[in-house]
């Protein structure tokens, strides 16, 4: 089964509004259904059974508050001219900390933990062929779309499917 940990996100009117503007000037992205809308914390892959990240994602999570995000503004990758992903950011204190946290307990589970810095992000759509979304990612730069508090991590089992994967709850790491 295919494996990760991440927050959900609660759909909100101003990033439904953000999506639809986007698909409107540019019909043939597809947009993330807001039911799939989370934020990674940890990929872990492909992964006979899910009890050892259970227990580690807990540990993890153990002793760690409650913390705030908020959802701000708007990117893309790899660049906003030729956009293969259009994103929300993700603004929190503490979000690098519990992402760190989570690599260290699973650094031995699944694939290894990415090299990359951890850039918090909430996926919207994904582009095929790449596009040009600089219009859109210039209007919305800096608007704040939602503030909210942080009271679980999940372990997300992803199957994938025709119309797109769908990502079904396997565990829940309560923050206290």
């Amino acid at each position: 089964m295919r494996l990760f940990i991440g927050i959900p996100v609660c759909p909100t009117p101003e990033l439904g509004q953000a999506c639809r503007a986007l698909q409107r000037s540019h019909p043939g992205i597809r947009l993330v259904p807001p039911e799939n809308w989370h934020v990674t914390l940890r990929f872990l892959g492909e992964m006979e059974e899910a009890n050892l990240v259970i227990d580690a994602m807990r540990l993890a999570v153990e002793g760690v508050a409650r913390f705030s995000l908020s959802i701000r503004g708007v990117g893309a990758f790899p660049e906003a001219r030729c956009a293969r992903v259009a994103w929300a950011g993700i603004d929190s204190e503490r979000i690098s900390r519990v992402e760190e946290k989570l690599r260290f307990a699973t650094r031995e589970l699944g694939s290894p933990p990415e090299r990359r810095p951890f850039s918090p992000h909430l996926t919207l759509a994904r582009l095929q062929p790449a596009e040009n979304i600089s219009d859109w990612v210039e209007k919305l730069r800096n608007r704040l779309f939602h503030r909210t508090v942080v009271e679980e991590l999940v372990l997300y089992r992803s199957e994938l499917g025709a119309r797109g994967p769908v990502y079904i709850r396997e565990a829940v790491g309560q923050l206290r």
